[in-house]
Formats: structure tokens, C-alpha cells, sequence
């Protein structure tokens, strides 16, 4: 199938839903007061185009002081838990993760992180920065391994069994951690809005503008196939997605620290479900 691409300059409010210019408020945006979704019984064949926009300027003095905080004081749990003392939950989605010894063992030894200990990092950070279970329950969390198996293998229909007790349909934010030629990144994907937040470490435009454009295709393969389930409110396909990396090659933590991509991903992923519902969209926007 054909896609349209389009590379823009990020003009603030230019085509952002509820601007000034369209006359609307916070208080009409259904994000904001929990309008549920809808069910959308006629698909369209062609998949939605994506939008490529550059990402803000970012001052030295302003970028990344939380992040490397965050790096700097982080360290492997002691003693290493059992592996059996952490699992994943079949009914509450990510709040129990299995992490496998070998997996901590990797980390102890300053090695790259593997997905089992990115999965649990995710959960973990989730479970710390969400102030409450109704914020928690806007935010899904995806393994490395079920992006895999649907842009490896085409495994549509068991990626979406897989995620399927994190009910991402009508989530707020998915959280999709992708590992490739050993580096990790981290889609930030809006759902509702049609979004997707970028993060790469290296600011490597080739790799956000690939595989940003493969997770938007990944979410509407998914949501297509959930909204065969009429009982389920899955939010609408987007006219069009928007994609924005959030690190440019100039960011200052790839000039002085040599920290694996896993922990900043990490680190990127723990201001995400941070945010106050009134903070989505301007985070999203960066307006």
C-alpha cells in the first residue's frame, strides 16, 4: 500500500487539535474529561499517512539534566531477587514482570540491557511515577518481542493475544521499547491523537523516521484486528500520524556520557506516565 510522507517545519499550534485559532479550550477536549472511545464499523483500505516533524531547538542548559540524574543514580537491586520472585500478572497487564537472573546478572555487569530487564523497568517505572490507579490505567506497556512479531514474522493475530490484557486500544499512551542493531528506543505512541514521540539516544533521523513509521503501521494493525471484537472501544484509525523525535544529534548527554541507550530509555520513559493528564497534550505539542 502506498503511504504519504511529509516532512514540516514544527510551527507551535499550526495544525494542533483545540488551537487558539479554531476556537477551542482544555475544556472541550474529551482527552481531558474522559470521553470514551468509539467503535468504527467501516475501515479505511489505505493506511493513514504519516507526518515527519523536526524537532524543537534545545538549549544545553535545559537538556537532559533530569535524564542524567536519573542514570547517575541508578543501580542494579542488592541482593539480585530470584527469578521466580517477580512475573508477570496475566490479569493486571504490567504490574508484575517476570525478569529472568541472567537478565540482572547482564545489568550487574554493566552490560546492555535485555528486554526482560527493559520490560521490568517499564513496569516498574510506571507503578513509581503514576500518582494513582486511574493514571496508571491510561498507560500500556509493550515488550520489545510483540513489536517483533508482527514486523518479523507477521504475527497479527498473536501480537494482539499477547497485548491483549493491557487493553491498549483505548489507552491514552502505549509504551513501545524497540531494540535494533543493538540500541535501544523508545515510541511514545499517543493514540488517540495519532501521535508518536520518538526517543533515540544517537538522534539518528534514519532510525526515527523507519521505525517511527513502522510502529504507527504496527498500531493499526493492531487496532484493526481488536476492533473485530465489536465489544471493545477501540479509538478510530487517525486521518493521518505525526511523529516527532525527541533528541537531536547535538544533545548534550551523547557528547559526555557513554551510558547504554537502554537506561536512558528507561529514564525517558519514567516522565511519560509522570505527567499530569493536562500535561498529555503539552507534552505532546511541546507548545
Amino acid at each position: 500500500m502506498s503511504r504519504t510522507e511529509v516532512l514540516c517545519d514544527d510551527e507551535p499550534n499550526s495544525d494542533e487539535p483545540n488551537s487558539d485559532d479554531e476556537g477551542g479550550t482544555d475544556d472541550d477536549d474529551p482527552f481531558l474529561d474522559g470521553a470514551a472511545p468509539v467503535n468504527i464499523e467501516d475501515e479505511e483500505p489505505a493506511l493513514p499517512p504519516i507526518l515527519f516533524r523536526e524537532p524543537r531547538p534545545i538549549k544545553d542548559s535545559q537538556a537532559d539534566g533530569g535524564l542524567t540524574k536519573l542514570v547517575a543514580a541508578f543501580e542494579p537491586a542488592v541482593p539480585v531477587p530470584d527469578s521466580h520472585d517477580v512475573f508477570r500478572g496475566r490479569s493486571n497487564g504490567f504490574s508484575a514482570i517476570e525478569v529472568h537472573m541472567a537478565s540482572l546478572n547482564a545489568l550487574r555487569a554493566a552490560e546492555e540491557l535485555d528486554p526482560h530487564v527493559m520490560y521490568a523497568g517499564l513496569a516498574a517505572l510506571v507503578e513509581e511515577f503514576c500518582s494513582n490507579g486511574t493514571q496508571r490505567e491510561r498507560v500500556a506497556i509493550f515488550r520489545h518481542c510483540d513489536f517483533v512479531y508482527w514486523k518479523d514474522l507477521g504475527q497479527v493475530a498473536f501480537t494482539l493475544r499477547a497485548v491483549t490484557n493491557t487493553l491498549f486500544w483505548n489507552k491514552e499512551v502505549v509504551l513501545v521499547p524497540i531494540f535494533e542493531d543493538l540500541h535501544w528506543t523508545l515510541a511514545i505512541v499517543y493514540l488517540r491523537l495519532g501521535k508518536i514521540d520518538f526517543y533515540d539516544s544517537s538522534g539518528d533521523t534514519q532510525c526515527w523516521k523507519a521505525q517511527a513509521q513502522s510502529v504507527a503501521d504496527f498500531m493499526v494493525a493492531l487496532t484493526d484486528a481488536a476492533r473485530q471484537d465489536r465489544t471493545r472501544n477501540v479509538w478510530p484509525r487517525p486521518a493521518a500520524w505525526e511523529t516527532r523525535p525527541l533528541v537531536m544529534k547535538s544533545a548534550p548527554h551523547q557528547r559526555t556520557s557513554a551510558v547504554d541507550s537502554g537506561l536512558w530509555v528507561l529514564a525517558c520513559a519514567a516522565v511519560t506516565p509522570a505527567l499530569d493528564l493536562r500535561d498529555f497534550l503539552i507534552f505532546v505539542n511541546d507548545s
